[in-house]
């Protein structure tokens, strides 16, 4: 209950006496009860006016009470999590410091225990270790039995250092030789005699004390044994049954190519100059043997009209570039079948790999060797004939549209000269 003003009371008081004097009031009373009666609501109305601001204040003054209780509230919560934080980490911490405080302790029981097994310390031990390695990094020559490729049993000098060593027969017959383990079934170290005769002249120098460069492999021989590259041709027998057509194909785009080539290396260039086509159209002079056919054509019909005349100058550039075609989309379909020729290997070649999976197993990777190369030299042989071929079409292609141009050109000036032929004997 919200308690009143004490300085509100009295004209509340007032107020309600001057009511109580109104209710009891005769109808008759003076006219100053009027002027009373407005004063009255007129204060009424003012300490109603003052109770609404009151009212108004005490409920702002709550709302803000209310902010800053939530602010703090938030405060509050925000500085409990940090303090959560804080208390893991401390947590963590301890937990840490406990485990390197073991972990010490540990360190500190094993040295006295290395202390006890050792009163000098480690340095002779580690001395001794080091002298062992340095040893063992030392040229050390050595007799002993070796085994030839050819199972005859050698007697010689080797030469080791660390895991390699060389060998030479004491009777000097056969050349220097890298040792190897030996071979299963053999107790004795084989010989790798794959070494150039720079490299035998330099075991032998080293054989006899004299400096020289010393013949290492670390693959223990496998890098010596290694086969040498296939040549072409048997590289591409890998390929299989697929390579024949690939080689015909190869074969028809090389010579086509090379046809067209001296062919159209051939064509010219540029339009002859007026004076030389007058000459021709006249039987004075005569043009490259591809144009040649259009002022033969020109000069045999000197009274046609001009548009019989132009398409039977057509009708000559079509003749010769059909000849000049030739060949042209033969390259063409070579250069898109050979890729597919190519794909067609890759298959039967992954094929052949699944057929002998299915027979062998997967563990030899040598016998699905075949298989992997059809597929793959197929592939190579064929990308290998394509692009040369696509190539080439392409260049013979551009050379032709080249060589139409002059013609058109060659063919338009012959038409202009007849024009201006039969103009001048119109005007004789």
């Amino acid at each position: 209950m919200t308690l009143l003003p004490r300085r509100l009371l009295p004209p509340l008081l007032a107020l309600a006496a001057a009511a109580t004097l109104l209710l009891h009031a005769d109808e008759t009373a003076p006219h100053w009860t009027d002027t009373l009666a407005q004063q009255l609501l007129h204060d009424i109305r003012q300490a109603t006016d003052d109770l609404e601001r009151q009212r108004q204040q005490l409920n702002d003054q709550r709302r803000q009470a209310q902010d800053d209780l939530r602010e703090r509230q938030r405060l509050l919560d925000d500085a409990q999590r940090q303090a959560d934080k804080d208390s893991d980490r401390l947590r963590q911490l301890q937990d840490q410091n406990a485990a390197l405080s073991r972990q010490l302790r540990q360190r500190q029981q094993t040295r006295e225990q290395l202390d006890r097994l050792l009163p000098n310390g480690l340095e002779p031990e580690l001395q001794a270790m080091r002298q062992h390695l340095l040893d063992g990094l030392a040229p050390q020559r050595e007799t002993l039995d070796a085994s030839a490729p050819d199972g005859a049993v050698l007697h010689g000098t080797a030469l080791r250092l660390g895991p390699f060593a060389v060998f030479r027969p004491d009777d000097h017959t056969r050349p220097p030789a890298l040792l190897a383990p030996a071979s299963e079934g053999s107790l004795l170290p084989a010989l790798n005699t794959r070494l150039s005769p720079q490299r035998q002249a330099a075991v032998s120098a080293l054989l006899d004390g004299q400096d020289a460069p010393l013949p290492i492999d670390p693959t223990g021989g496998r890098l010596l044994d290694a086969p040498s590259p296939d040549s072409l041709l048997t590289h591409l027998r890998k390929g299989g049954t697929v390579m024949i057509p690939i080689a015909a194909t190869a074969l028809a785009a090389l010579l086509a190519a090379l046809a067209k080539v001296a062919q159209l290396l051939r064509l010219p260039t540029r339009t002859p100059d007026d004076q030389r086509l007058h000459d021709a159209l006249h039987g004075n002079a005569t043009l490259p043997q591809t144009l040649q056919p259009l002022a033969d054509a020109a000069r045999q019909h000197p009274d046609l009209p001009p548009d019989d005349l132009e398409e039977t100058l057509y009708q000559a550039t079509l003749d010769t570039n059909a000849r000049l075609e030739r060949l042209l989309p033969l390259i063409a379909v070579c250069a898109s079948t050979a890729p597919l020729l190519g794909l067609l290997g890759t298959v039967t070649g992954m094929i052949h790999t699944f057929q002998l999976i299915t027979l062998h197993g997967s563990g030899d990777a040598a016998l699905l060797a075949s298989g992997i190369a059809e597929a793959l030299v197929t592939t190579e042989t064929g990308l290998a004939t394509a692009i040369p071929a696509l190539l080439a079409h392409a260049f013979l292609s551009r050379r032709l549209r080249r060589f139409r141009a002059v013609q058109q050109q060659t063919a338009l000036r012959l038409l202009d000269l007849q024009r201006q032929d039969r103009h001048a004997d119109t005007r004789h």
